[in-house]
């Protein structure tokens, strides 16, 4: 037993039980099972097509049932930022209290499908990983064969691009209801997206509710909530943006529940990877199956973003755009990585956001070497070119190859960061550029070596194309 700081008392879990649990023999059913639901995720996880909202219905009716409860109203958005303001407004329409209200800021409260959470992070994550800690080697060695969900079989190490796609959408929440300028996601001066934006949301309200939100007698929280949604909409002109706005009498307010609508637990089509390893386990009886993660595994596969409430469940349909590297992160060099259907779009560099305006006007070589955001100026020095970058920063050589495609090592010391090393090298198509390198590195061959993974004397640079 350990003694913790607050002086309580914990101890580590036994795992031992692990060692009574047999190996699993796969046969070629178990096979194509895992690579069935591999192809599925991979498909709807990336998916840009219109939602199932049958399927949707049935799976978020089916959920809420088993919780004792009534059918829900579903709220159809178009887009998560659409769907965060639209469920705000809602319950000061519904006049909801806050144990109504799923973003209770409260952590002692239950949110709805609380129990759905405790499932998948319990009993039925222990039972996965069990499986997959008793089964490692065998399942590496399907993973290997491309049979097996991603690059990792075990943990939740194994799907970085779905990650990085969820944690843009949601750090793009938050921006967009804490009005930070850090960011520029949505257009600086364009009014007319944020009228198509505001009319989805009213649009949406009305089809659920019969009502228009001009209609509601207190017109009061509805007016200065769409002021402040076409002010998130338009205010990054300046570096100070929209500091310089008038504060409304009820701003702080307004922005807290957005806030706490936006960081709420969700469900999403970028969950399916996790929820494909239970089901896939499931459909071949390796485990047993249980009717939440059935369901929960078919709303996220018939669905963009969830985000549910006692009496209201609000849904929004995927992206129109969603664009990545090859390693699934999103990214795009020319417009923004992923864009919903409302005009709400987030930009991104192999999985890091980025402010939109540096798609027209990247930052200059000495502005972007003092960028606050550390991952944030990398990508800028990357847009510019670190063959630029290294001018900027009077780079010191410390060993030159004759050969100009093997190029020379060079120190640099880099703003918060300290000494790195690059390698400039001339490819075939006399262009000059620039690689980060490792600090070990102690020649221009060296260095050129290691960025195809070959030793020095394995590096033959005229058998290049």
């Amino acid at each position: 037993m350990t003694v913790g700081m607050n002086g309580e008392q914990w101890g580590w879990k036994d795992y031992s039980y692990r060692d009574k649990i047999p190996k699993t023999e796969f046969t070629k059913a178990h096979l194509e099972t895992f690579r069935k639901h591999t192809e599925c995720w991979k498909h709807h996880a990336f998916s840009t097509q219109p939602i199932d909202k049958p399927k949707a219905t049935s799976a978020i009716n089916f959920i809420y049932a088993l919780e004792n409860r009534d059918a829900p109203k579903i709220v159809w958005m178009k887009s998560p930022l659409a769907t965060v303001f639209a469920k705000v407004l809602c319950d000061e329409i519904l006049g909801l209290n806050e144990a109504d209200r799923v973003y209770n800021c409260n952590r002692t409260g239950k949110n709805v499908w609380h129990h759905i959470g405790l499932t998948i992070t319990s009993s039925v994550d222990d039972q996965v990983t069990d499986f997959f800690v008793v089964n490692r080697d065998e399942l590496e060695g399907i993973r290997k064969n491309g049979d097996l969900w991603g690059p990792s079989t075990y943990g939740s190490g194994n799907t970085p691009g779905l990650r990085a796609c969820q944690t843009s959408i949601k750090e793009g929440l938050n921006v967009a209801s804490k009005h930070l300028v850090d960011f520029h996601d949505i257009p600086a001066t364009n009014p007319k997206l944020g009228k198509t934006l505001w009319d989805s949301i009213d649009q949406s309200i009305y089809e659920s509710f019969g009502i228009h939100l001009s209609e509601i007698v207190d017109t009061s929280f509805v007016e200065e909530a769409r002021q402040y949604l076409l002010k998130l909409l338009s205010a990054h002109a300046v570096s100070s943006g929209s500091r310089q706005f008038k504060k409304f009498e009820n701003e702080n307010y307004i922005e807290r529940e957005l806030s706490s609508a936006s960081s709420n637990n969700t469900y999403s089509q970028y969950d399916l990877a996790e929820l494909s390893k239970y089901m896939c386990l499931a459909d071949a009886n390796l485990i047993p199956k249980t009717p939440l993660m059935e369901a929960l595994h078919s709303l996220c596969l018939s669905t963009g973003w969830v985000l549910p409430s006692r009496r209201v469940c609000f849904v929004s349909e995927r992206p129109e755009i969603l664009k990545t590297d090859d390693r699934g992160l999103p990214h795009c060099e020319d417009g923004p990585a992923i864009k919903y259907s409302d005009g709400y779009s987030l930009h991104a560099w192999h999985g890091v956001r980025f402010p939109k305006n540096w798609i027209e006007k990247p930052p200059s070589p000495s502005a972007a070497l003092k960028w606050p955001n550390i991952e944030q100026r990398r990508i800028a020095c990357e847009m510019i070119g670190w063959d630029r970058i290294l001018d900027e920063l009077n780079a010191v050589v410390i060993n030159c190859d004759d050969d100009p495609e093997i190029g020379e090592l060079v120190s640099v010391e880099l703003p918060d960061i300290g000494t790195e090393r690059f390698l400039r090298v001339r490819c075939g198509t006399g262009r000059n550029f620039a690689l980060p390198v490792p600090p070990e590195m102690k020649t221009a061959l060296e260095a050129n070596a290691w960025t195809w993974e070959l030793e020095p004397h394995q590096y033959k640079p005229e058998v290049r194309t």
